[in-house]
Parts: structure tokens; C-alpha cells; sequence
């Protein structure tokens, strides 16, 4: 509640305004408050709580504050003290490539997309009918992976290049049935975190991996192999005969692919790959220190039922029309559990969107002059180096499409590139080391980030936004030569060689110097060489594509800013969100993003880091990722944070990778399985599935509680191998156990941990703490408890928090020098096996919590789970900035009203619909399950009709037959006011009535507004022939009169788009 002024001072004044954001944050207030408990039957809030929240759990803030969060701030304070953290990072000049480049977001996408709640506030399209818009934006997403990798059909984005690069190793393994090969292949060209994803992943599924050079690859020995192109060190080659060589021999291929490159390369498909994978980043979305970004996949028509993620189709809705869907809905691995093949859930929704909208924003002819302006750049640069040391400019001179080094007179100053076709990636082997460090020395002084790869080079990625005064500056750092023949600044100076000498970690470290720009000369020299360049590159002469891409009429038609805003207002107005109304969705929490806490992810100094800048350049995102460990630390009850999970399923998988290494550091290598209630999130089993382990079920009973009889028999019929038990607590079932501290200590008492599911931590903060419960290693779902908007389908955000004895165990971050330096097109020696923890800075576990595993050997050290070290971090200020306005108490008191806003809706559907079930005093956790089971029997009325019916009146479905088939599960969240509670219910109350009136004979069991639901305003405008009114189909309460969102499209024949999968653009004149 906000504060008052009782004293009527101006200190009581100033207190009063330190509360606004809970105020505005927290729907109830006040008497509405009142009368909600009146309803409830409680006599206040704390005896709620106490009725619904075992007492052998509850935290008792008159013994001891639960938090230690502090006071809230005002929206002001949390900004100012987040954009003086943001102010400690230095945004230099990156040019490290490995798959992450700085862009452009164009202006009317960062406006109107970005940062607009009706985008970033829906959910994922499980209703298609009211998410028309963003399956349309992911279907373009879809239309230019395809085109652009020249594939057959894609997915609708994944979690980051290296988590894709994994999923497409297990898949081809499933694909494969031919090859009985055990080992999977990867080029050592491959980008270092992206093998290190690889390996991590194929550890626990006993995938041998080989990371070398094909020259040495025995197809023998493998059923995939991983390419890339253009490699990590920028090296392009046609790979169509090394590919049908493999694939010759059994062996399925995944290339690695750049999507600006495809705009002029012969794509991967045309090449032979198998799968395409890579990042959509480049198109238009912020570095964001690693992320998020929309990572992609691409196959064959084949291979489509064996694709990881989601895939956006095309169906027909009940009129016959053609409707955007999520096609194959059964491959949803959080339906499938234990027989899943992926873990994928949330994926990155929000940024395919944006992707595709930057390929629709350019259009091809725009997307092609960026693409060949990068290119030409490149070239530029090595012409005027190659100008420098007195070769002549490198074009095509390279033999074997790049796989042979550019080569110069001997003992030349500045040679030329090492490989010499490339398209934006150039990379130099200087004569020593100390011409290396010289190098890296003058880019410090210009605030230059280079990547290091080994001794002697150096390698410089361009990108859109570069620059000819950048280039000018690149060619005087390479050479240290300005073109009037002076030595360039930062040439020499002992303080920047030294600097240069010790950076081991593959990239620049900071400078302390001034910040020198290229001399006049070199400008002018370089405008000298580019009016005699030519736009058609001779570098990549033999390997352009010769194709048109992109030539859906979508990328041609709204080039013009007036029309493409409309476009994408279009769009957003077919779907429902946030800012329509309440979005129930059980164990979701469809809760408030709010705008200051949104702000913060478009400042350049969040924004616009690389993944592997240098610590010293990244202060202000450790010192607020401090913060925030400490605070979920605090929240948690646990030691340790990692927030290197990008997804809820990633923390999953990163916690019980913990638990595994923890096992085995013990000695106790035969524990593998792990036990799952039945109540438990779907991802539980699929994550465990990609861990390696055993899954044994365990039942619940009539109350939704754990069957603790049947957990007894399953830990002693494995007491022996038990790893850990996965709980969801409260449960999806609605409900606190209150025998979850016995379970805990039984499942210790065996030997095993216990991993708890976070995804329901918002009914529990502020009120009991998991790793006073008894947990070991609990994910937290910052797109839910903490505010990270769900963007229609991602970001997500999954940290992991861990018992100190695990904290040893959370996940090594990525480095650029994961694999062996000089591998690639060209052989190279072998760089050391030691990781780099390249921006895993933060505190140490003796602080209470750490950011990434610190100082652990080679060799026991857990494996990389995402591409970058803090996963998705651009976003986690959202959360920095959620808790800083909450505080201690505003955390409790939001827990307390999402309890009550659940309770009330019980409580209000009381005698309309039956709950199915509750806690030993018949009051639900945040959530509850709404039976509707009998209905289809007794009424022919389903769970589906009601979800569909509930668009016409302007709402969201709640959860759909999940985790109970024929139930609806509602979670309100504490955003919502008693008002929006009421309107819902008066919803849900009318639609029974509707069901009676079906029941009573007043309407066809087979024509009635539920099982025509939703209705259209084209339907509804024409011929009508029901027995019902036009009135009663779409305004069948009052308050709908005053706004309605209309469903654009009737309901959806799943099962017809399901037998006839069409997953690429249809032609607009479908939808006029």
C-alpha cells in the first residue's frame, strides 16, 4: 500500500513518494482490498497467507525480516542509480565478430516494436486467433531464414546460434537412422562458444565429439558433422564437395551460416546442408553483452516433424479461410516430457520479429546494399594494408575458394589477409608477437576492441555500422603508418604495450590513453582507392549466389515509413495483450512490464557491448549483475546465482548439470535417475531427458499433492542411482504441498538433491524461500516473478541458484579461445586447453552469490549452456530495476496479492465452476485449476469452446488443458485490480450461464455462440443464420460496446494443417 502522511511534515511528504511504483505496480487497493477479503472469508491478508501457505515454510516477519532488499525506490532514484551503473561501461568499437556485430535498429521498429507494450506484453501464440499479427511477423521470420539459407523450411526462431548448433546435433542423430556412428563431427572453424555449447550438450547425451579439420575427418567414425561458413576467422569456401563427400558417406551436415553474408553468397542449402543454423542479430538487434538474439534453424521439408522449436504454418479457420497457426502443436516438448527430444519452450520471439521486420524494413535491394557495403568496406580495408606494405591490393588471388593463405614478399611489414575470400571478417598473421602486441596496443589507444586469436594474429570483423573514418582508423592501427608516413598514434608508448602483451583473453583490454582519430591523409587515401574499387567483388568471384531472394511481396511492399508503421499497427492490433486486458494464463504470470523498467534496454551503454568485450570495459553490467545475484540469492535463500540460462528450460538444464557434476566430483557416477511428480512443468522431463538422466514418475494423489507413499517406494527402489527429485512448487496443480520439507529430507536422506522449479516463484517471495524448504538448486523465470516481458514467445530468462555446495558446479562461461587457435581453412597449431573466463566477472561465492563458475580445472569444470557468459543480459535491468522500485516489502506484498486475486477468483466462480484442487484449507497458492471436464459429457460443451469463447468477450484463455486435459487454469497475477478481476469473472459466469442455456435445449448442441466461438466482425457485419443474435455472438456484455478486440479469424482446424504442413508465406491477397 502506498505510505501516508501521518505526521503532515515535509519529511512524512518526502517518505510518502518512496512507495509510488508498488502502488501502481499492485492492482487492489484500499477498500477494494476490504471487500475482497470479505469475499475470501479471510480476516486480513496474514490470515490468508497463513490458511494458504504451510506454517512449517512460512517466513515470520515479526521474528526476522523475510528480504534484506531494502526500502523501494521511486522510479527516478532506480534510473539514476541504474544509468550510474551503466555509465561504468565503456562502449568501445568492437570488431571481434564470432557471430555477434554491432546494427542498426531502424527507428520505427525500436518505437513501435521494441518498446511498445502491445508487442512485448503478449504471450505465446497458443490461441492463435487472437495472435494473427506476431504469427504473421513469425512466419516472414520463417519466409527469410528460408530464403536467405536457401532451405525448404524453418523454424520460428531459437535461443542463440550455439544452442541451435546443439539442437541440430541431436537432431540429425534422430534423423539419421542409417548411420549407426556414435561421434559427431565439428570444425574447428566453428565459433569458440558455439563448440563450447556442443560439447557441453553431447557430454551427457555420450556423444563423442571430434573437433578438428575435415582434411582429418574419418566419415567412418561419425552421423554428423558441423561446418561453418564463413568461418570463424572469416575464411569462405564452397562446401558443396566437402558435403556431398560426407553425406556420400552417411553423414548428415549442419552448416553455420552469417544472414547477411546469404544476401550475396551461394547459400548453404545449395551447397547440400542438411540443417542451416546461425544468428539473426546482425538484422537489426542490439549486441546487448550477448543477448537476446533470434537464433535460427533451417532443413528439409523431410526433416520437418524432427526440427526443435516452434513452427509457424497455415491452416484453414472454420469459414474457410487461410489462418497463421503453430504448427505441429504435438511436437511441444513440454507435452511430450519424458519422450521429448528438446527442451526448447520459450524462445526469442520478440527478436525473430524484429528480424523480420529489418529484412522488411530494407528489402532485399536495401539488405544487399548493406550486405555489399560491408563486404566492399572489407576489401577496402585489406586493399589499403596490403597498399601499406607495398603488396597489391588482395582480391581473388587465393586458390581453392579460400582455403589456402594470402601470401606476401617475405618479412613484409603488413601482410595480407590470412585467408583471402572473406565477406566481412579479415584476419592477420603478423612476424611476432611483438608486432601483434603493437597492433593491439594502437587499438587501445583508439578504443578499438580487436580479437587476439593467437601470438602473431589478429583478426577485425566490419559491420553495417562501420564507417570510412572507422576504416581509416583500422588501416593505421593494423600498420601503424598514417598515409602522410608519420608513425601513428599509440605506435609505441610502453603503457599500451604492455597492456597489449598481457591480454591473453583473446580480446583488448582497457587504455587509459586519449582517443586519437585517423589523419586526413589516410581518409583521403582511402576515398582514392574507393572510387577505383568496384561495387562487384572479385574476392568472392565464383561464390555468389546467383538467385533472387526475398521475393515475397511482403519485403516489397512497405518501403515507405507511412506504410510500414501501418503495417506493423496492422499487425499489432489482430492480437491480444497486456494492454487489452488480464492475460489468466496459468503458471505464466502475465503480470505488468513496466515502462521505467523497460527503459533502461535501449541505453547504448547496455546496449551496444559486445558478448566479449574486456571486464574492464563491462563494470557497470558486473556491478549490476551483483546486485541483482544478490538480491534472487537473498529471495532464494541460496548461495549462488548463474545467469548464464537464457530460458527457464536452460536453467533447468544448467541446474541439473550442476547436480550431475556435483555427483560425480562425490564419486557417485551411477546416479542417474531422477524422480518427476506428475504435477510437475513439462520442460522438468525434457530438460532431465537432454541431462542424461533416467526419468521415473512419480503419482500425485486426489488432492494434486505428491503421492508421498509412492515417492517412498520409488526412492527405495532406487535409493542407490537416485541424482534428484524435479518438484514445481507450489505445484501446477495450484497448490503448497505441505509435506515438501519430508520430501526434501527424504530425497537427501537417499542420497539425491532436489531441484525445484522456479516458474511459480511468485507465489512464494517474500514468504518462504526454496533453499530454506530444502531445495538444493532452484531456476528462476525472470519473465515471470520478475518482470521480463514474455514478447509474444521470448526473451526468456532462466538464472540458476544454487546451495553452496554447488556453486562450485554452476556453468564455465564462453571464451574466445575455446578452440584450437589457426584451425580453420587453414591448419594451425593448437592453442591451449585452459578456458578464459572472457566476461565472466562478478563477485566470488565467499560474497554470497557469484555470476559464473570461477577458477575450476580443465576437465571438471561444467560445460557452457549458452553462447554468452551472462546469457540474455540486455534484459536483466528490467528485473534490476523491478526489485530496486519493489523492495522488501513491496516483493512480500505483491506475493500476498497475487494469493488473493487467485483466492478471489476461486471465490467468485464459486457455484459456476468446480475447483479441482486446493490445500488443506481450501485456499489455492497464485493459481488455480478450473474442472471442466464434465461439461463435454453432459453438455457437449468442451474446455476449448469455453477458451474460444472467452476472445469474444476481450480476454486471453487461461493455461488449456494443462497439466489436467479438459481443465483451464487461471493465474491472475498482483497487476490486476479488483475491477479487471471482476470483469473476467462476470465472463467466466456468463459463459456458464450460455452453457445452461445449451444444456436447457435454448440453443443446438452444434450452433451456439460456444461452438461458433470466436466470431468475426466480417461474420458478424454479413449473412446471418444462427439461432442466436448477432448481439449475444459478439457483444454479450455491456462493457464490450465501450472497446472490443475483434478476432480477426474464426477457430482453426488444427488437425488440417497438421496433415498438409505449410510453413512459408502465402500471398497476401489470402487475407484481403
Amino acid at each position: 500500500m502506498a505510505d501516508r502522511n501521518d505526521s503532515g511534515t515535509l519529511a512524512g511528504l518526502l517518505a510518502q513518494g518512496s512507495n509510488e511504483f508498488v502502488a501502481r505496480h499492485v492492482g487492489p487497493a484500499g477498500d477494494d482490498v476490504t471487500q475482497m477479503l470479505a469475499t475470501v472469508g479471510a480476516s486480513s491478508l496474514d490470515a490468508l497467507v497463513a490458511e494458504t501457505v504451510p506454517g512449517s515454510i512460512l517466513l515470520d516477519p515479526g521474528n526476522r525480516p523475510a528480504l534484506s532488499l531494502g526500502k523501494a525506490a521511486t522510479e527516478a532514484e532506480a534510473l539514476a542509480e541504474l544509468q550510474a551503473l551503466a555509465d561504468q561501461n565503456q562502449v568501445w568499437r568492437s570488431y571481434l565478430g564470432a557471430g555477434y556485430h554491432n546494427t542498426f535498429t531502424p527507428e520505427p521498429i525500436r518505437r513501435n516494436v521494441l518498446e511498445n507494450p502491445g508487442w512485448y506484453t503478449a504471450y505465446t501464440p497458443y490461441q492463435a486467433e487472437i495472435s494473427q499479427g506476431r504469427l504473421e511477423a513469425l512466419m516472414v521470420f520463417q519466409q527469410m531464414v528460408i530464403d536467405l539459407t536457401g532451405m525448404e523450411v524453418a523454424n520460428a526462431s531459437l535461443l542463440d546460434e550455439a544452442t541451435a548448433a546443439a539442437e541440430a546435433m541431436t537432431m540429425l542423430r534422430r534423423a539419421n537412422t542409417a548411420n549407426r556412428a556414435a561421434g559427431y563431427f565439428v570444425e574447428a572453424g566453428t565459433h569458440p562458444q558455439v563448440i563450447e555449447v556442443i560439447r557441453t550438450r553431447a557430454r551427457w547425451l555420450d556423444i563423442p565429439v571430434t573437433v578438428g579439420t575435415l582434411d582429418a575427418l574419418d566419415p567412418a567414425t561419425v552421423y554428423g558433422a558441423h561446418l561453418q561458413n564463413p568461418d570463424t576467422e572469416g575464411c569462405v569456401r564452397d562446401l558443396s564437395d566437402d558435403i556431398a563427400r560426407l553425406q556420400a558417406a552417411g553423414v548428415k551436415v549442419c552448416v553455420g551460416t552469417d544472414l547477411l553474408a546469404s544476401v550475396l553468397l551461394k547459400p548453404a542449402g545449395a551447397q547440400g546442408a542438411d540443417v542451416v543454423i546461425g544468428s539473426a542479430q546482425r538484422f537489426g538487434i542490439p549486441l546487448g553483452f550477448g543477448g537476446p538474439h533470434a537464433a535460427f534453424m533451417a532443413t528439409r521439408q523431410k526433416l520437418i516433424r524432427s526440427m526443435p522449436g516452434r513452427i509457424i504454418g497455415t491452416s484453414v479457420d472454420a469459414a474457410g479461410h487461410t489462418a497463421y497457426r503453430m504448427a505441429l502443436q504435438t511436437r511441444e516438448q513440454h507435452i511430450r516430457r519424458d519422450k521429448a527430444t528438446s527442451n526448447i519452450c520459450t524462445a526469442q520471439a520478440l527478436l525473430a520479429n524484429m528480424s523480420a521486420f529489418y529484412a522488411i524494413y530494407h528489402g532485399p535491394e536495401g539488405l544487399r546494399r548493406i550486405a555489399q557495403r560491408t563486404h566492399g568496406l572489407a576489401r577496402l580495408l585489406a586493399a589499403a594494408v596490403a597498399k601499406a606494405g607495398g603488396h597489391a591490393a588482395a582480391g581473388a588471388a587465393s586458390t581453392a575458394a579460400g582455403r589456402q593463405e594470402a601470401s606476401g614478399p617475405a618479412g613484409a611489414a603488413f601482410p595480407l589477409p590470412q585467408h583471402g575470400v572473406y565477406f566481412d571478417t579479415l584476419t592477420w598473421r603478423f612476424a611476432d608477437r611483438a608486432a601483434a602486441d603493437a597492433v593491439i596496443a594502437r587499438a587501445q589507444a583508439r578504443q578499438i576492441n580487436l580479437r587476439r586469436l593467437d601470438e602473431q594474429r589478429v583478426l577485425v570483423a566490419l559491420d553495417e555500422t562501420v564507417t570510412l573514418d572507422d576504416v581509416a582508423d583500422l588501416v593505421e592501427v593494423l600498420t601503424g603508418i598514417p598515409q602522410d608516413g608519420s608513425a601513428a598514434s599509440g605506435s609505441t608508448g610502453t603503457s599500451n604495450a604492455k597492456a597489449a602483451s598481457s591480454a591473453t583473453a583473446g580480446v583488448t583490454e582497457a587504455s587509459s590513453t586519449t582517443t586519437p582519430r585517423a589523419t586526413g591523409a589516410t581518409l583521403q587515401a582511402l576515398k582514392d582507392l574507393a572510387a577505383g574499387q568496384a561495387a562487384d567483388s572479385d574476392v568472392l568471384a565464383g561464390l555468389l549466389r546467383t538467385d533472387t531472394v526475398l521475393t515475397h511481396e511482403v519485403f516489397h511492399r512497405f518501403h515507405s515509413e507511412t506504410e510500414f508503421v501501418r503495417y506493423l499497427k496492422r499487425l499489432e492490433n489482430r492480437d491480444i495483450s497486456l494492454v487489452h486486458s488480464m492475460i489468466p494464463l496459468g503458471s505464466c504470470t502475465m503480470k505488468l512490464n513496466a515502462a521505467a523498467e523497460m527503459a533502461p534496454i535501449t541505453w547504448p551503454a547496455f546496449a551496444h557491448i559486445h558478448p566479449f568485450a574486456p571486464a574492464s570495459q563491462t563494470q557497470g553490467y558486473a556491478a549490476m549483475l551483483a546486485q541483482l545475484g544478490g538480491w534472487l540469492a537473498d529471495i532464494t535463500g541460496f548461495a549462488g546465482v548463474s545467469f548464464q540460462p537464457n530460458s527457464g528450460a536452460q536453467g533447468e538444464y544448467a541446474g541439473l548439470q550442476a547436480i550431475h557434476e556435483y555427483l560425480l566430483a562425490q564419486g557417485q557416477p551411477q546416479r542417474k535417475v531422477c524422480l518427476i511428480p506428475a504435477s510437475a512443468h513439462g520442460t522438468n522431463p525434457a530438460s532431465a531427458q537432454l541431462a542424461g538422466l533416467k526419468i521415473v514418475v512419480v503419482a500425485c494423489d486426489d488432492r494434486g499433492n505428491i503421492d508421498v507413499a509412492d515417492l517412498d517406494a520409488k526412492i527405495e527402489a532406487h535409493r542407490d542411482t537416485l541424482a534428484c527429485l524435479m518438484v514445481t512448487y507450489p505445484s501446477t496443480h495450484g497448490v503448497f504441498e505441505a509435506s515438501i520439507r519430508d520430501i526434501c529430507k527424504k530425497v537427501h536422506a537417499a542420497g539425491g538433491q532436489v531441484y525445484m522449479d522456479g516458474a511459480n516463484m511468485n507465489a512464494q517471495a517474500g514468504l518462504t524461500k526454496p533453499g530454506e524448504i530444502g531445495a538444493d538448486v532452484c531456476h528462476l523465470n525472470l519473465h515471470k516473478t520478475f518482470c521480463i516481458p514474455h514478447g509474444g514467445g521470448g526473451p526468456g530468462m532462466g538464472p540458476i541458484a544454487v546451495a553452496k555446495h554447488l556453486v562450485p558446479y554452476l556453468p564455465a562461461a564462453p571464451s574466445l579461445t575455446a578452440a584450437p587457435a589457426g584451425a580453420g581453412c587453414a591448419p594451425g597449431t593448437q592453442a591451449g586447453s585452459t578456458r578464459s573466463q572472457t566476461g565472466a566477472s562478478g563477485p566470488t561465492a565467499e560474497q554470497g552469490h557469484t555470476l559464473a563458475a570461477s577458477s575450476i580445472k580443465e576437465g571438471t569444470q561444467p560445460g557452457t549452456v549458452s553462447a554468452a557468459a551472462f546469457g540474455s543480459a540486455l534484459i536483466t535491468p528490467i528485473s534490476w530495476m523491478y526489485i530496486r522500485m519493489m523492495g522488501s516489502a513491496g516483493i512480500r506484498q505483491a506475493t500476498v496479492m497475487a494469493i488473493l486475486n487467485a483466492n478471489y477468483i476461486v471465490h467468485r466462480l464459486k457455484g459456476h465452476y468446480e475447483v479441482l484442487y486446493t490445500g488443506e484449507h481450501g485456499r489455492v497458492a497464485h493459481e488455480c485449476i478450473l474442472d471442466l471436464r464434465h461439461f463435454k459429457a453432459q453438455y457437449g460443451v468442451s474446455a476449448e469452446d469455453v477458451a474460444k469463447r472467452l476472445m469474444d468477450y476481450g480476454f486471453h484463455a487461461p493455461t488449456l488443458s494443462f497439466p489436467v486435459p479438459d481443465t483451464l487454469m487461471v493465474e491472475p497475477t498482483e497487476s490486476e485490480n479488483r475491477a479487471e478481476l471482476d470483469r473476467f469473472c462476470d465472463a467466466m459466469i456468463a459463459i456458464r450461464q450460455e452453457i445452461a442455456d445449451v444444456a436447457a435445449g435454448k440453443w443446438p448442441a452444434d450452433d451456439n455462440p460456444l461452438k461458433n466461438a470466436p466470431h468475426t466482425a466480417t461474420e458478424v457485419a454479413g449473412e446471418w443464420n444462427h439461432p442466436y443474435s448477432r448481439e449475444q455472438a459478439a457483444f454479450p456484455v455491456p462493457w464490450l460496446k465501450g472497446g472490443k478486440v475483434w478476432p480477426t479469424v474464426k477457430r482453426i482446424d488444427n488437425a488440417a494443417g497438421d496433415r498438409n504442413p505449410v510453413c512459408t508465406c502465402p500471398p497476401l491477397s489470402d487475407y484481403q
